[in-house]
């Protein structure tokens, strides 16, 4: 491993040398690194937030809302879309929002390398790249003195990396079928797995500290495990609502409301009609927190806080010189399962209608190869009047677009995200709309041909992560 900070591939590569997953499904591994580097974990204050879709974007709203409050607050998230530094974000009072530096991120795998060192001759310590990250992020915050962190689950809850602690609040999103292998083959089993970042409360007042959009089954067992943890919960839709007063293409306006207590006017510049439950989760929590005596926090730090939440990737308006008006609007959207690319066409037939536009919809479509495309596909071809197919990477395990294309019997094959690009320019019109999706690796490539590079060092690391340990 490198001594120097700017000779990132060699830290790269070191990471990727890990595996995916872990050889059982057990917490050991990370509490003994963290263990060995003094428990970093122990000097943060958090808010864990798991769930099928929109935890990202609910991690977004509140790490810019405890910011405009005055906090200095840090975000965890996965994955990233061009640069494994945005997994790491910082927000401190008067400054804006930023990434964790490429030499920050060189010195903290420096520090933690000698540990790692020591547990590569037993194959069942070995850690995951997921959980050195997951570490790593631990120890910046820890160095950082933060008052609050954000902290995304990577995949279920109960044996993800992050669920070493107790955080302090916990935002269960929703649950639908997904990592069927890995969490379970019903919805009842994942929403186990995603209920175990609830654990015993050491508290005796039974505060609430618990948000959940829940519901059917995944509510029923969310709400067992609370009972029996003895933690406080509120339901959206039940204790919390969200409505919705207006939408377009740069957001939507909503109203909170918990019980007789309303608060109006909240503005929120991503799009997404699924967004309305995002917004119930993270207001619910941070204004609980207000309520629990934790945070202060009032309706003006509210409303600029979400109206400043950036998270892009996921139906994103993309301006570049890459694509002019003169070739309509472009969207990017990392919905990559069913239910995600559901919620996308309820929000762009919407949009759509409301706008009474004329122009046609374009659909440029890439995906892995174990997502379930042809019930994506038949969602999209409801609003779409034309397919580019496109592959996302070599090094990625994606569907040949071919074989995209043979599910639907239709559209263009191209040779890479660039090639979809260049085959869209030459079919729009400026009242078009043209919309990427499939898969959040896709968006990340597209950023990058549309003028978004990730540094030389950091633009390959997803995917050669992918070919390492088998592409998947």
């Amino acid at each position: 491993m490198p001594k120097s900070p700017t000779d990132l591939h060699s830290y790269i590569s070191y990471i990727q040398s890990f595996p995916r997953f872990g050889a059982e499904l057990s917490l050991d591994r990370i509490q003994i690194l963290l263990k060995a580097m003094g428990n970093p974990e122990r000097q943060l204050k958090g808010i864990h937030v798991t769930g099928t879709n929109g935890k990202g974007s609910t991690c977004a709203m509140l790490f810019s809302i405890l910011g405009e409050a005055g906090y200095r607050v840090g975000m965890y998230t996965s994955p990233h879309l061009v640069s494994y530094t945005e997994r790491f974000q910082l927000k401190e009072p008067g400054r804006p929002a930023s990434c964790m530096t490429e030499p920050e991120f060189a010195a903290l795998l420096t520090q933690l390398r000698p540990h790692l060192d020591l547990m590569e001759g037993e194959r069942s310590r070995i850690p995951t790249w997921f959980e050195i990250l997951t570490i790593m992020a631990f120890m910046y915050f820890a160095q950082k003195k933060l008052d609050w962190v954000v902290v995304e689950v990577g995949m279920g809850g109960r044996f993800d990396a992050t669920n070493v602690r107790d955080w302090e609040y916990k935002v269960i999103t929703n649950v639908t079928l997904e990592h069927t292998k890995e969490l379970g083959d019903t919805v009842t089993k994942i929403a186990g797995e995603k209920a175990g970042i609830i654990w015993p409360s050491a508290a005796t007042d039974r505060a609430i500290r618990l948000v959940t959009a829940c519901t059917g089954d995944a509510l029923d067992v969310v709400r067992s495990r609370s009972r029996e943890c003895e933690v406080g919960l509120e339901v959206v839709g039940i204790d919390l609502t969200a409505s919705s007063n207006a939408s377009d293409w740069s957001g939507s306006s909503f109203s909170f409301a918990r019980g007789h207590d309303v608060i109006t006017d909240l503005h929120l510049p991503l799009v997404g009609l699924y967004q309305q439950e995002n917004v119930a989760c993270a207001v619910g929590i941070a204004t609980r927190m207000a309520l629990n005596g934790d945070i202060s926090l009032d309706a003006a730090q509210l409303r600029a806080g979400l109206a400043r939440t950036n998270w892009p990737g996921r139906l994103e308006v993309v301006h570049s010189p890459v694509w002019p008006d003169q070739y309509g609007r472009l969207v990017l959207d990392g919905g990559h399962n069913a239910d995600g690319v559901h919620q996308l066409v309820k929000t762009v037939r919407q949009l759509r209608e409301e706008e009474k536009g004329t122009g046609k919809l374009h659909i440029i479509f890439g995906a892995k190869s174990d997502k379930k495309v042809d019930l994506m596909l038949r969602e999209l071809d409801t609003i779409a009047d034309d397919f580019i197919f496109t592959p996302i990477h070599e090094l990625v395990a994606d569907f040949d677009p071919a074989d995209l294309r043979a599910v639907l019997g239709k559209g263009e094959v191209t040779a890479s995200p660039a090639e979809a690009l260049r085959l869209a320019r030459q079919a729009v019109g400026p009242s078009d709309t043209t919309i990427i999706c499939g898969s959040l690796y896709l968006v990340g490539e597209m950023k990058k041909v549309l003028g978004e590079q990730a540094p030389l060092s950091f633009d390959t690391m997803e995917f050669n992560a992918d070919a390492r340990r088998g592409k998947h």
